[in-house]
């Protein structure tokens, strides 16, 4: 049963890693300029011109119009499966729950920062993917659900109107999202480099091993 499990881990991680780092520039350029539309909200400035307009267009659409906002939807998707991903990761495979909760689960900072950013914050990235999704094919999602269900959709997304503890979650959740795309990518580069060092380590004693005929 374990070999099983590791199989499912090792196709899952594969999945988690390409995901992360394919959506890593656009997750990082949604969940900060999110974050910072929520700070907007706090202090009352507009989205009708300025650099505010700018950010908002930005978080929608990547500033390319009808195109950019289907894409962000279908990124939003893919953080959906990205957070799944994420969760069977995370999960301990054997040992108490309490222990994969612990900070120093790994020996590296990055992806200590990366586990608990995903655990903690996992339901509220969740429903702001699903939600943004939502709002990208609004078309689509209102004749399924209903006009009522999409506005609520936009409230859950934004926090307009709200609590602001919730707000505050949408604004934790949005840099909290950027963080673990970098870390996300740090991760990966510092296991490139890992991995260069083992085989250039190997190349010498793989060269010592062979019958001298063949190294002549």
């Amino acid at each position: 049963m374990l070999p099983q499990k590791q199989e499912w881990r090792r196709l899952w991680f594969t999945v988690h890693k390409w995901l992360g780092l394919v959506l890593a520039l656009p997750v990082v350029l949604i969940f900060f300029s999110g974050s910072v539309l929520v700070v907007k909200n706090w202090v009352g400035a507009s989205t009708a011109g300025g650099p505010m307009r700018f950010v908002h267009v930005l978080h929608g659409s990547f500033l390319l119009g009808r195109p950019g906002a289907r894409t962000a939807g279908g990124v939003a998707f893919l953080l959906l499966l990205s957070a799944l991903s994420g969760l069977w990761l995370w999960w301990p495979m054997k040992g108490p729950f309490l222990r994969a909760t612990r900070w120093e689960r790994t020996p590296s900072t990055n992806a200590n920062i990366h586990h608990q950013a995903g655990y903690w914050f996992a339901i509220p990235l969740v429903v702001l993917a699903f939600t943004g999704a939502s709002i990208s094919f609004h078309g689509a999602f209102s004749k399924v659900t209903g006009e009522a269900m999409l506005r609520l959709m936009r409230r859950l997304h934004d926090g307009v109107g709200l609590p602001l503890i919730w707000q505050f979650v949408i604004f934790i959740s949005g840099l909290l999202g950027t963080t673990m795309a970098v870390t996300g990518v740090i991760m990966w580069f510092k296991g490139q480099v890992r991995e260069v060092r083992m085989r250039r380590r190997r190349a010498p004693r793989a060269a010592a091993t062979l019958p001298n005929d063949t190294r002549a």
